[in-house]
């Protein structure tokens, strides 16, 4: 659900980890994978950067595109996203100990 809401229609695919016994979800299309690998490394690098801290916690927002018409019509229409999102994800990501296997 979540690729699509952040994504929009993209092709994904189920990737079986043996060792951990788990799936995890990835995209087909290279250059969008490229992306989330991207944010994924941000992400990671929040956690790098403070290593004291053991929780991270981010929010993605979701904002409706609404089209704008200027005063007396002069200058056109629009694109703007609302000033208030319409759905917002909390994740709060706790760091534990790596393992060594």
């Amino acid at each position: 659900v979540l690729f699509q809401r952040v994504l929009g229609l993209v092709e994904t695919e189920d990737v079986y980890v043996e060792l951990l016994g788990l799936y995890y979800v990835k995209c087909k299309h290279p250059l969008v994978q490229r992306e989330v690998e991207d944010a994924l490394h941000t992400i990671k690098g929040q956690f790098q950067k403070e290593k004291d801290k053991k929780n991270l916690k981010f929010v993605v927002s979701f904002h409706e595109f609404v089209e704008k018409t200027s005063f007396l019509m002069f200058g056109g229409r629009k694109i703007e996203t609302s000033d208030s999102p319409w759905e917002q994800w909390v994740f709060q990501l706790e760091l534990l100990p790596t393992v060594v296997i």
